[in-house]
């Protein structure tokens, strides 16, 4: 898988996932590289599981399948919670129905800023500001940091670089990303979010690169989290970084896995938007149940991560040594980037 991968990255003009051995499973050039039965393998190797949404939870949020502003409006106005509100059994609740409240301004609005073009600015602070950024406020150590933020991953990666070795003792900065979820205690880092400026459609120059950019910064990401096991194989297998690509009221999800060998695997979901009427309002469910699997991605991960014994294996290792040394656990080897074509000036 290596090699099949070098062979055509020394071949490409212009960067491409493929330089870090990463397998991108949207790009049919990838897949064309391989056999009918090696991609089945690749696509299904280490395959996780979609995260399900609790089922009350998702009740919840088809309840506010309302086609009109009127409709929608009788709605939020009614009381959603006949009891005490307890943040680990209500926030999602909570925050399905902000969103609905919060954009139903909009669509009542007769100048409808959604249909209106806005800079980047406005779009980050009045649509994903709330739909993304509020929906980690329950998450625990947990902070989405936004604002061209440096990544962690990203400079560690570097600073390890012989490249950044000879240039001098100044530390190397990670890649500049407009969001990354981050845990306040210990700076693992679990997904970021890029914005692209444009969104013209998949072959949209500056929307390839602003991905392309997002891919690289995750992949930093697991080498990161991959360091922090120890490179332990059933472990690794396990991890699962993701990233949220908006642009204007258009949303993608990454998820990046270990994808056997030394690769790693990209999978995309289907691009999903914020319609600009309700008339399109299951676009709009569907795009906050995105949202909330992205969160019980990171959620999954970080219980990963953790890796600890439970409480009669951690008692019975530090009070009863093991009498023959242990075997180690298999290790993974994630490769590296290769080298990449000189960037236009």
């Amino acid at each position: 898988m290596e090699d099949v991968l070098y062979a055509y990255a020394s071949k490409l003009k212009v960067e491409n996932p493929a330089h870090s051995f990463i397998i991108d499973t949207s790009d049919d050039n990838i897949k064309n590289l391989f056999n009918e039965n090696e991609w089945e393998e690749i696509m299904n190797v280490n395959k996780k599981v979609v995260p399900a949404i609790d089922k009350y939870v998702g009740k919840h949020l088809m309840n506010y399948k309302k086609k009109t502003p009127s409709e929608m409006r009788a709605h939020v106005m009614k009381p959603w919670l006949n009891t005490t509100y307890n943040i680990e059994d209500h926030f999602d609740l909570q925050y399905i129905h902000m969103v609905f409240s919060h954009l139903l301004d909009e669509y009542e609005s007769p100048k409808n800023r959604l249909m209106q073009p806005h800079a980047e600015g406005w779009y980050a602070v009045n649509i994903w500001g709330m739909l993304i950024d509020k929906a980690f406020l329950n998450v625990p150590d947990i902070d989405l940091v936004r604002g061209e933020t440096c990544s962690v991953a990203s400079s560690n990666r570097r600073n390890d670089d012989e490249m950044y070795k000879i240039k001098g003792n100044r530390k190397a900065l990670g890649h500049r990303i407009d969001g990354i979820v981050q845990n306040i205690v210990n700076n693992y880092e679990y997904g970021g979010i890029e914005v692209a400026k444009t969104c013209r459609g998949p072959h949209d120059r500056k929307q390839l690169g602003d991905s392309l950019k997002l891919t690289k910064l995750l992949k930093d990401i697991f080498h990161q989290q991959s360091y922090v096991v120890d490179y332990n194989e059933e472990i690794v297998k396990k991890l699962e970084v993701v990233g949220l690509l908006h642009s204007r009221l258009q949303l993608q999800q990454f998820m990046m896995d270990f994808g056997g060998g030394s690769c790693l695997r990209l999978k995309k979901e289907t691009t999903r938007s914020i319609p600009l009427h309700l008339g399109d309002v299951m676009e709009l469910i569907r795009t906050i149940a995105s949202i909330l699997q992205a969160k019980l991605r990171i959620q999954r991960c970080i219980e990963v991560m953790k890796n600890e014994p439970e409480d009669e294996s951690f008692l019975q290792k530090i009070t009863q040594p093991p009498s023959r040394p242990s075997t180690p656990p298999n290790t993974v080897c994630l490769a590296k980037a290769t080298k990449t074509p000189i960037k236009d000036k």
